[in-house]
């Protein structure tokens, strides 16, 4: 199965790390996140995808607008994010952990982000910047 993953899919699973370190798990932290560590924002097609991916194999949970690492998987996930080769790295980090890991597919339910909740979730990471 690992070849499913791809770079954008390390690049958001890091992102959700880092999110997930600071704050509830929310989109907008997410994509702040994104941004930090690709200097560019996640379309609502890749963080659909990915979160579908993800979230199927069992390495994310979404509830109540809430992203978050399964807690089976935290401790690993953060030995790969504070390894060596630091923010800018996180994604190819993210692509390696997830090729070296051996996932079933868990179930078939799709998470989609609608264009509305990603201009919302952006905006909110705007205004957090603004702050």
């Amino acid at each position: 199965m690992n070849h499913i993953w791809s770079w954008r899919d390390g690049w958001i699973l890091m992102s959700i790390y880092a999110a997930n370190q600071k704050t509830d798990g929310a989109l907008s932290d997410i994509i702040g996140a994104a941004d930090a560590i690709n200097h560019a924002i996640p379309t609502e097609l890749e963080l659909s995808k990915t979160l579908t991916k993800l979230a199927q194999h069992g390495v994310i949970t979404c509830k109540e607008n809430q992203i978050r690492i399964a807690a089976c998987f935290l401790e690993s996930i953060e030995r790969v994010y504070q390894s060596k080769g630091g923010l800018f790295q996180s994604a190819e980090k993210g692509l390696k952990w997830l090729k070296r890991n051996e996932f079933v597919k868990i179930n078939v339910e799709q998470y989609v982000i609608t264009s509305d909740q990603a201009t919302s979730a952006y905006q909110e990471y705007l205004e957090k910047l603004r702050r």
